[in-house]
């Protein structure tokens, strides 16, 4: 299958500049590079005739929709056909995907992800002759940072201009999600600036390997063709959570807290806790993220993201408590899926990680205590729980039936 490279990062960043320079560095015995290259704007490549001549440039300002239904399904654009008809081909070795500013990784990794959905595959993928994961694999998630803006980008997090809202969380995100972070611009940096940017990007990410670069010029084996990506590492947030844990204080202050917790968080106050802190009664709040189990949502893994000032919660999936497999699959399996259980509720519980600078501990903790249930809310259960704090799925029922209800008062009148 062809290696897809994705290389993703802000506009400044010099992806542009990066790209350009694996074009005119990589090549082979007989001095050729045959790579496909799909980039939002042409006009910004300003390669040599001999360049362009061995790859092929694909122009596409295409929106294409990943976020609801099986996403094998619903990218059928030409987008994505001519991706597939590219890799098909046989005329290339490699394909960098140059994604635009504002693009998120891993919203691009399920692409080429495969199709999991419990349907008729050929006749849901009717219009496809074959799936673009038969045809292509995610090799290498880029990320390229410019290194004298990137301070400034940590300290917008703290920014509430509403049109930072999203760029503070799509920032972190595209850290998080890759393989390789290229730390574009290094010579813009002192030594001391430089150890402080690459200490904050290992605590986004661990496991990315950082290269230093000026003007984009890089050592191109380092991200075409690595099989540096794998799914797994990038499943869920608990891998990215253990891997920095025993990160400790380092000499700029940065450190990681986690909070753990087996009861569930009451909505209200959980939503309302740290909006209600100021900065410095918790420090320096970069980023957090986690699983969080909510009493209005029981069943729902609820996924928490937090930078700068912008929240969010929202629901991934359902507990491994809920999954048939843990009940009555094989030995092996249910091991597998309840070795996260604990008690009577299974493997529903709170798990966030804390990022920032002189965080206090203590403030965060206690904090986060308060909003879970109380003893005595504890012990009314989850019917209990539904009953007086509601839940979401049954209030969605609710107002379905109460919009049929006014829907039929409304054609009583007219008659």
């Amino acid at each position: 299958r062809l290696p897809v490279t994705t290389l993703c990062g802000f506009l400044g960043a010099g992806k542009t500049t990066t790209l350009k320079r694996v074009l005119e560095a990589k090549r082979d015995a007989n001095g050729k590079f045959r790579c496909a290259v799909v980039v939002n704007d042409v006009a910004e490549l300003n390669i040599d005739k001999k360049l362009i001549d061995d790859s092929a440039l694909l122009q596409s300002d295409e929106v294409v929709a990943m976020q609801n239904g099986c996403v094998c399904c619903s990218l059928s654009g030409d987008f994505v056909k001519q991706i597939g008809d590219m890799a098909k081909s046989g005329n290339f070795d490699y394909m960098i995907v140059e994604a635009s500013g504002v693009s998120e990784p891993a919203e691009i990794a399920k692409l080429f992800a495969n199709c999991e959905d419990d349907h008729d595959h050929e006749a849901a993928h009717v219009d496809e002759h074959e799936h673009l994961s038969t045809l292509a694999r995610l090799d290498t998630c880029v990320t390229v940072i410019a290194a004298g803006d990137f301070l400034d980008m940590i300290d917008s997090f703290r920014a509430s201009a509403v049109n930072r809202q999203s760029y503070s969380q799509l920032l972190a995100e595209q850290i998080e999600y890759a393989n390789v972070v290229v730390l574009n611009k290094v010579d813009t940096v002192d030594d001391e600036q430089l150890a402080e940017i690459k200490a904050q990007i290992q605590l986004l990410n661990s496991r990315a390997d950082i290269l230093e670069a000026v003007n984009g010029a890089i050592d191109v084996t380092r991200i075409v063709n690595t099989k540096l990506y794998k799914e797994n590492d990038f499943a869920g947030f608990i891998t990215w959570e253990q891997e920095i844990e025993a990160t400790s204080v380092n000499r700029f202050g940065i450190t990681s807290f986690i909070y753990r917790a087996r009861r569930p968080f009451h909505p209200k106050r959980f939503l309302g806790s740290f909006r209600r802190k100021r900065e410095g009664e918790i420090g320096v709040l970069l980023r957090s993220k986690g699983v969080t189990w909510l009493s209005d949502a029981h069943d729902l893994i609820i996924v928490f993201s937090q930078a700068g000032n912008i929240y969010s919660l929202e629901g991934s999936s359902r507990w491994t408590a809920l999954n048939k497999n843990a009940w009555v699959g094989s030995q092996g399996i249910k091991q597998e899926l309840r070795k996260d259980w604990e008690g009577p509720y299974g493997d529903r519980r709170q798990e966030l990680v804390f990022i920032g600078k002189d965080l206090k501990y203590d403030e965060i903790q206690s904090t986060l205590d308060s909003c879970l249930l109380t003893d005595e809310e504890f012990e009314m259960g989850s019917d209990g729980w539904r009953a007086v704090m509601g839940d979401v799925f049954l209030d969605e029922d609710d107002e379905d039936e109460d919009d049929e209800v006014d829907d039929e008062d409304d054609e009583e009148i007219d008659e």
